[in-house]
């Protein structure tokens, strides 16, 4: 399933590739402009070099910084989504670690546990059910790990 404005699965490559090419043009360009401006005053050339230097941190921080909030406004997006989504449906939906702790669950299933969706994060159904249910559910859930359904 695809959606639009959806976050890249390759994010971090995207804001690196960015830094790298706008760090190469910098170099670059700012050297070659510096050459042209100053060719016969090194001792001006070595100055300009300093604040080209400090210049050059202050806008790769501005980018960072907005490559960076542009991922992370993505991110909330696709997981306001997701809680949209998972709490919309009647039917019970949750998710657990390889350990069988609760990651996520909609509030259907918190209904059927008989706690809040916060009571049940982070734990596990040995928790909330009688001894013979959990083990039961926890043998189908490694079960279902096992065989990759």
């Amino acid at each position: 399933m695809t959606l639009r404005n959806s976050p890249r699965a390759n994010q971090p490559i995207y804001i690196v590739f960015i830094y790298c090419l706008f760090g190469s043009l910098w170099i670059l360009f700012s050297d070659w402009i510096l050459e042209r401006l100053f060719w016969n005053n090194s001792q001006l050339i070595t100055q300009f070099q300093t604040l080209k230097g400090w210049l050059f941190v202050f806008l790769t921080s501005v980018l960072l910084y907005e490559l960076i909030r542009r991922s992370q406004q993505s991110l909330t997006e696709s997981n306001s989504l997701l809680h949209a989504i998972v709490e919309g449906s009647s039917d019970a939906i949750f998710v657990k670690d390889t350990q069988g702790r609760y990651l996520m669950l909609n509030s259907v299933s918190a209904e059927i546990l008989g706690y809040s969706p916060n009571a049940i994060i982070g734990r596990d159904d040995r928790d909330f059910l009688p001894p013979n249910n959990a083990r039961e559910i926890q043998e189908t859930d490694r079960e279902i790990l096992r065989k990759g359904l």
